[in-house]
């Protein structure tokens, strides 16, 4: 028989209503259509869920990073210059939309009844605030000023909740290499990307005094 589905298709088709084949067809079709309902939906949701976690991770970290390579697995990283061509020529190049430089240190961030071991992250003016706005739940950006480092610092809901600090208020950073030199910061604004591996420990401040 050279059109056997088409045979089995319309018996079943033609099947009287009535009869228990004609129910267990109906219960099968409903099922299958169930099933791929649940599955464009489930896809749907995550497809939704990496986008936003992509959003949310860009609005913090740089798509590429380049840094000096060591095998030093410290928070801490080797400053290379700035005096390349990559950095000097960049807006030549269709691919890059933008390009900012930053640096890291890690310290212990102290209230007068908490502290709370933290990594700082050191930007300047070039760093690209529009994606970072979404991030954003309470407080204004860093202030730069041009004749000394801000004393502004961004900080996760998570380390002010922990440290029960609130926009305005003042926080002592002690870094790890000159634990003699405290530095008194104010929190200018409150972030939430949702990402612990960020949110538990990172903070945003002026690069000049990582620089100093």
């Amino acid at each position: 028989m050279t059109n056997f589905p088409r045979y089995i298709s319309n018996r079943i088709q033609n099947t009287a209503s009535q009869s228990f084949s004609a129910t267990v067809t109906k219960i099968g079709i409903g099922s299958i259509a169930l099933g791929l309902m649940v599955m464009i939906i489930a896809f749907g949701i995550l497809f939704g869920f990496k986008d936003a976690i992509r959003q949310k991770l860009f609005s913090i970290t740089p798509h590429i990073r380049v840094a000096k390579f060591s095998a030093n697995e410290s928070y801490e990283e080797y400053p290379i210059t700035k005096q390349t061509d990559l950095y000097r020529h960049y807006k030549n190049i269709p691919d890059i939309k933008h390009l900012q430089v930053s640096a890291q240190k890690a310290g212990i961030l102290k209230t007068p009844e908490e502290m709370l071991g933290v990594v700082m992250k050191g930007i300047s003016r070039d760093f690209d605030t529009t994606n970072f706005h979404s991030v954003m739940i309470a407080g204004k950006p860093i202030q730069f000023n041009d004749t000394t480092y801000s004393k502004d610092i961004l900080i996760s809901k998570i380390i002010a909740d922990k440290l029960k600090l609130n926009v305005g208020d003042n926080a002592i950073i002690y870094f790890l290499n000159a634990p003699d030199r405290p530095r008194k910061l104010n929190v200018s604004g409150i972030y939430e990307t949702g990402l612990e591996e960020f949110d538990k420990t990172l903070i945003i401040g002026d690069l000049g005094l990582i620089q100093k």
